[in-house]
């Protein structure tokens, strides 16, 4: 989105389409100047759906941005992770689960995040980030046809606030990008 205007501009979402998008906007655009967003969603059905951000000029004039999502399959069977409203005090441990559609073992090569509060875990019980030797190299393989917990989400609600980010996985086969969003 570039303001190419004199005054500022405010990006808003119009509706709750794409929740995750609350935790960045509204954002103010300075005159002359661009934002760039990359809305990545996880969708979980197969239909399309339509949302709008909108530009705020001076609260007086108004520019709706069409968005268009459509959802199509997951061939790793992947589901969203979104826990809006939950109580203080909250514990969650979550598996990411992942089938392998493949004829061959689907091997995990690296996996990266953006979280700041949200740990992940091995089955085991080891960190992600440690590079510890007590992690198996078949905690990284999913035989084909299966299913398979690769890793857990844990997050204890102890403060007020959102935590979003994106958890990539980057296999032999493809790279899959899962958006959480707990709040």
């Amino acid at each position: 989105v570039r303001n190419f205007g004199s005054i500022k501009a405010l990006l808003k979402n119009k509706n709750d389409i794409i929740p995750s998008i609350n935790t960045i906007l509204p954002r103010t655009i300075p005159p002359k100047e661009t934002l760039t967003l990359q809305i990545i969603t996880l969708a979980d059905n197969r239909r399309y759906t339509y949302g709008s951000l909108y530009i705020e000029f001076n609260e007086k004039k108004i520019l709706l941005i069409p968005i268009t999502i459509k959802g199509d399959e997951n061939k790793y069977r992947i589901s969203p992770i979104y826990y809006p409203n939950l109580p203080l005090g909250k514990y969650l441990s979550i598996p990411i689960k992942i089938y392998n559609p493949h004829s061959k073992v689907l091997v995990i090569k690296e996996v990266a995040h953006s979280f700041k509060k949200i740990n992940l875990l091995w089955p085991n019980g080891v960190a992600v980030t440690n590079n510890s030797t007590s992690v198996s190299t078949s905690m990284f393989e999913v035989q084909p046809r299966s299913n398979k917990n690769v890793i857990y989400v844990k997050y204890n609600i102890d403060l007020f606030g959102s935590e979003y980010g994106i958890l990539h996985l980057k296999t032999d086969k493809d790279i899959i990008l899962i958006p959480i969003l707990i709040n």
